[in-house]
């Protein structure tokens, strides 16, 4: 019975989930890159837009476009191509911006490498780690005693770190820039710029 219980309340939970991704077609995504859709069966990290390349070596900026994209919280990072553990600990900084069809801020972070939190395979550390902004959180008093972490929102769309909350109207003009000083790259690291869902319905809030 209590197993009977539980699988209902998971399926409770994933329902409204269902019914907000059950509407999109990858079709709808017009930006640049390409938006794969891995399948209901994900209810996490259904969602990933590979917006091109750009050299982690090389000083300058690129430009990329993200419109139509479903309505869920998203992560902006990078995936280096070269399997190489030394350039996790670079002082090379990289900045993400995003600004959304008005203009407003979304996300703007500047971090060296060797400061971005990498989603790592296990067992293949060094193997296309993904590369991001966590964001500031603060602490808030839970009802059981404990503390919580609270996100704390810096941007429109639920801008933090390098999360946002995308909306399907929504047009995102996305900014990377490679910033080489004191210790640059020997060589040519490519990299992708990727858009990953982070598994959440998107949130409602403007700042």
């Amino acid at each position: 019975m209590r197993m009977q219980l539980a699988m209902r309340w998971s399926m409770a939970l994933l329902a409204p989930l269902a019914l907000v991704t059950a509407c999109y077609s990858a079709s709808s995504y017009k930006g640049d890159g390409t938006l794969v859709d891995h399948g209901s069966r994900y209810w996490a990290k259904r969602y990933e837009v590979n917006l091109g390349s750009i050299d982690l070596a090389q000083p300058r900026e690129w430009h990329f476009r993200a419109a139509g994209l479903p309505a869920r919280e998203f992560v902006l990072g990078v995936i280096p191509d070269a399997s190489d553990c030394s350039l996790l600990d670079s002082t090379v900084s990289i900045l993400f911006e995003v600004k959304d069809e008005q203009g407003s801020s979304v996300i703007r972070e500047e971090q060296p490498l060797r400061k971005l939190t990498w989603e790592k395979v296990l067992g293949h550390e060094c193997k296309s780690p993904f590369g991001y902004v966590r964001g500031q959180a603060k602490e808030m008093p839970a009802r059981n005693g404990d503390v919580s972490m609270q996100p704390i929102v810096t941007g429109a769309d639920c801008g933090r770190g390098t999360y946002f909350s995308s909306r399907p109207a929504g047009i995102y003009e996305i900014t990377i820039a490679v910033r080489v000083e004191g210790q640059s790259l020997p060589e040519a690291h490519m990299a992708k710029v990727v858009l990953k869902d982070d598994g959440a319905n998107a949130k409602s809030c403007r700042k």
